[in-house]
């Protein structure tokens, strides 16, 4: 029983780091050590069996395929690509509602930190016309930026998932399809349906066919990954390509050094892949941990309650999906069974999104919420509804899949 001990210690005491602000690797890393410690291997037999989990190919094409979104992200921000997609995406609907939830959508596919304040502007400019409260477009904001991440995996947390569950990425994708479909449609019913735009404004018709171009083209190095990664191209080679395009359409805009590709190799990101990859191998050491899963579902405890309430508490505790996924995957994947295992995995995803999105430490919300001068019991009270129906469509999507579907 030491090893389990040692794990939720270590669980504890990760998630309090990160609540101080430390990196999520330290916690990780020193946690790995002290599990396998545990567990009964020496220091050298430890430092071989992490080894051997770092050099494996797909801890290799893991660390490569989150270098290269973060390169992405730094040339789309230091060319103003996203500012022109946005732009052109604004033409193309030409109705405020549709460009609401457009735009939030469009900058949720981007992986930075607190990316909500990017749209945040946007939002507030257009939901004035639709006499929208402060609470309203901050609930608009935080809504439709994530539930379209669901269907674009460019972050390291996505990648992430795919990797420990050994699940292909675009398979993970079209399952979690149908919760960006709901959340946009609820989203809509309970945040937009009732607004009145303005009268629209005359003359700006003509031009949406040449904006639908451009946006097309300017979001291209994003939708090409989906394209290619669905006839089965390696993710990062995936990447790859689109790393190419944006390179392509930032050549010569003055805000474009090359210091912006540097800049996009982040080797704190780099650390917390890899500390996660030997953390899921330390708990996966752990012999006693499987027996002591059952011994709860033994107990009357239903190991499909687990599924939910697991990632819905780590998730609001630690605001973090990676971290979400990086404690939540090791600890409960081994007692999955393999020909449901993706129903699982996109439960632990999905329902780990939904408790980050309403934590009080999610730093998206908290930008939101400060820039529209506003609580979070208000803008509880705007998206409540929204976030239950989400839940209750990924508990349906989980339970027909594994007893009708599986």
């Amino acid at each position: 029983m030491l090893p389990v001990v040692v794990l939720i210690l270590v669980l504890a005491v990760t998630i309090y780091l990160t609540q101080k602000g430390y990196q999520l690797y330290w916690g990780l890393l020193g946690g790995s050590v002290l599990l396998s410690i545990a567990n009964g291997n020496g220091l050298i037999s430890t430092a071989q069996i992490f080894g051997k989990a770092l050099a494996a190919p797909k801890t290799l094409e893991l660390v490569i395929a989150v270098t290269i979104v973060s390169i992405m992200t730094s040339v789309m921000s230091s060319s103003n690509l996203l500012e022109r997609m946005v732009a052109r995406l604004s033409d193309f609907f030409n109705n405020p509602k549709l460009t609401l939830m457009g735009i939030p959508a469009l900058v949720g596919g981007i992986p930075v930190t607190g990316g909500a304040i990017m749209s945040a502007p946007l939002v507030g400019q257009i939901g004035a016309s639709l006499a929208l409260s402060n609470a309203r477009m901050a609930a608009v904001n935080i809504i439709f930026r994530h539930v379209s991440i669901w269907v674009l995996p460019f972050r390291p947390n996505y990648l992430l998932a795919a990797s420990l569950s050994a699940i292909p990425l675009f398979d993970l994708v079209k399952a979690q399809a149908s919760f960006t479909v709901l959340g946009f449609l609820v989203g809509y019913w309970f945040l937009l349906r009732e607004a009145q735009a303005k009268e629209e404004q005359q003359g700006q018709k003509a031009n949406r066919l040449l904006a639908g171009r451009d946006f097309l083209i300017y979001s291209s190095p994003l939708s090409i990954i989906l394209v290619v990664s669905a006839f089965g191209l390696r993710l990062d080679l995936s990447l790859f390509l689109g790393l190419i395009l944006c390179m392509f359409f930032a050549w010569g805009h003055p805000n474009f050094k090359f210091q912006s590709v540097i800049k996009g190799i982040r080797p704190d990101l780099i650390m917390t892949m890899v500390s996660i990859i030997v953390f899921a191998k330390a708990v996966h050491s752990i012999e006693v941990l499987p027996n002591l899963l059952n011994s709860v579902v033994s107990y009357g405890i239903p190991f499909n309650l687990l599924v939910f309430l697991v990632p819905l508490v780590v998730g609001y505790l630690t605001a973090d999906i990676t971290t979400c996924v990086a404690l939540v995957f090791p600890l409960l994947l081994p007692l999955v069974p393999v020909e449901t295992k993706l129903y699982y995995v996109v439960a632990f995803y999905a329902t780990g999104m939904i408790s980050y999105m309403i934590s009080p430490l999610h730093m998206c919300q908290v930008l939101t919420n400060d820039h529209f001068g506003i609580n979070l019991f208000q803008i509880y009270r705007e998206y409540w509804a929204v976030q239950l129906a989400l839940l209750a469509g990924i508990i349906t999507f989980f339970f027909l899949g594994i007893y009708w579907l599986g």
